[in-house]
């Protein structure tokens, strides 16, 4: 099975809109036979979450840039993708929402 990491400016389980779009979404890549494993924000959070679940895919928080610099820190680097991806193995395809 080919996996897919959908990272964005998501709040799950539900807490924005986004979330619920990009559930969804994964729900139909799941459909298609694809293993889908998420990163969101979370604004409680100050650094990479250990994986959670919700309605059945693994999910990652991250922190929830407050600032200008944290917003462009976060829109460009990959570290927090680079610990999923070294964790996570093989993944094949990456959904960068927002």
């Amino acid at each position: 099975m080919s996996k897919i990491l959908y990272i964005g400016g998501f709040e799950l389980p539900d807490k924005n809109a986004a979330a619920h779009r990009v559930i969804g979404n994964a729900k139909v890549l799941r459909s298609l036979g694809y293993e889908v494993i998420l990163i969101g924000v979370n604004k409680d959070k100050e650094e990479l979450s250990e994986p959670r679940y919700f309605e059945g895919f693994k999910y990652y928080e991250t922190k929830y840039p407050r600032s200008v610099k944290e917003w462009i820190s976060y829109l460009s680097g990959i570290k927090d993708i680079k610990q999923v991806l070294d964790k996570e193995g093989g993944v094949s395809k990456v959904i960068a929402y927002n």
